[in-house]
């Protein structure tokens, strides 16, 4: 047998397992890391609900104003901007870490995202 052949077959199997593995990853993800979520939190009365709340990096957290007036929930790294009455807005948070954030509009009104890995 051509030593060259003998090797072959190994090498595509070889092959085969990377792209069943790719594939695996691709389908079904990083077993060890969740998928993103969406979470909300309700601005109602001046306050935000929840005041804590505990998310993953790449987790959408939406703020939902159902005042009257215009809120914000700004941290010292992120922006939700302003809220109209009735509206909504997002951030994707990326870093582990605690952020305390308030209404600049309204700045009795603070809350807490906690983002843990």
């Amino acid at each position: 047998m051509n030593p060259a052949a003998r090797w072959r077959w190994p090498a595509g199997v070889l092959v085969v397992a990377a792209v069943a593995v790719a594939l695996a990853f691709l389908f079904h993800g990083n077993p060890g890391r969740t998928q993103p979520r969406r979470h909300e939190v309700e601005i109602s009365g001046f306050v935000f609900v929840p005041e804590r709340l505990e998310v993953q990096p790449g987790d959408t957290v939406v703020w939902l104003n159902r005042d009257i007036v215009a809120h914000t929930a700004t941290a010292s790294s992120w922006t939700t901007g302003e809220i109209a009455a009735d509206s909504a807005s997002r951030v994707v948070v990326a870093e582990p870490g605690e952020y305390r954030y308030t209404c600049v509009l309204h700045p009795t009104m603070t809350g807490l995202l906690v983002v843990v890995p």
